[in-house]
């Protein structure tokens, strides 16, 4: 007899893989960074299931001490070939919104607005987010969409100038990275190795 928690563990596993993105963040390679502050790091999205909202957790080291920066999902993916976060284009505004703060309303943020990370005395940042307007699913799905660590803080549409209720004037971008679902960032054949594994243990079992 199969026991039922491994049915639904194996029937569970595409669903799961699919609930769930990563990022993987690397400096932008137009800049000129110290060896001593190259920013690395992951960025893992994911959804208890398609109606919860999603959680963000940053995991990410290099940069210097004590320092804020604007985070933000933009318009498109890193081009093939190169680390130039500048290719991912304006931030991501499927609802043609004024720029903002990710705890305002959603007619005052753009989708990809995701306000500022701080870091430690260490360089590093490992925070938690939770956003109810950003998803993997839906007709706005963020997944294949650049996610960008800015120079400077966001002033989150608080700022005196036009570009404030565009960009936030965060400044240039110094790290990013795709947002790909984790089915597809493992491949193929990881996803499928864990199924045969799954179906393996089902048949010694039966």
């Amino acid at each position: 007899m199969v026991p039922t928690g491994l049915l639904f563990l194996a029937a569970s596993i595409p669903a799961v893989l699919s609930n769930v993105a990563v990022a993987t963040i690397q400096v932008d390679s137009t800049r000129d960074a110290p060896k001593s502050n190259v920013i690395a790091g992951n960025i893992t999205f994911w959804h208890a299931s398609e109606s919860d909202p999603i959680q963000i957790s940053l995991n990410l080291t290099g940069f210097e001490p004590n320092t804020t920066h604007g985070i933000h999902i933009n318009r498109f993916p890193i081009a093939a070939g190169a680390q130039n976060c500048s290719t991912t284009g304006s931030h991501f505004n499927p609802l043609f919104t004024i720029h903002g703060s990710p705890k305002n309303s959603d007619e005052w943020r753009h989708v990809g607005d995701l306000g500022n990370i701080v870091s430690d005395k260490d360089g590093k940042v490992v925070v938690n987010l939770t956003d109810s307007l950003v998803s993997l699913f839906g007709p706005n799905p963020v997944t294949g969409l650049g996610f960008v660590i800015s120079e400077g803080k966001d002033d989150l549409g608080m700022g005196t100038g036009p570009a404030s209720l565009v960009n936030g004037t965060s400044g240039g971008n110094l790290a990013c990275g795709n947002i790909t679902i984790v089915s597809a960032a493992l491949g193929a054949p990881v996803h499928l190795s864990l199924l045969l594994l799954i179906s393996s243990a089902l048949l010694i079992l039966a």
